[in-house]
């Protein structure tokens, strides 16, 4: 599993001033699921959804990386049927976001 705090004070670090990420991440819109609310028939997109945070909570870990500000400039629901969404997970509640990160 990434360790996302690591890999985003990394980038920060690279960084200069004023320099920027571009992040392509699959986020949830609302609350977070558990990974372990995935049935067992579904085990092959475990991983899609195992540390998954919501957008607010992906921008909070990219400030505490030091990064000035996140901007989320798209969020795109994921279309019904593309991924199995595990039971009780709304089928517009996993976006693909893209956030321009700030250094």
């Amino acid at each position: 599993m990434l360790d996302l705090p690591a890999a985003l004070a990394e980038f920060h670090r690279c960084l200069k001033p004023g320099g920027y990420l571009w992040v392509a991440e699959g986020v949830f819109r609302g609350e977070q699921v558990r990974g372990d609310a995935i049935s067992e028939d579904r085990t092959l997109m475990r991983p899609a959804f195992d540390g998954a945070l919501t957008i607010d909570a992906f921008v909070q870990q990219c400030l505490c990386a030091g990064f000035a500000r996140a901007e989320v400039s798209d969020a795109v629901s994921i279309p019904a049927g593309e991924l199995a969404l595990p039971e009780g997970c709304a089928s517009d509640s996993l976006v693909m976001a893209d956030i321009k990160v700030i250094a």
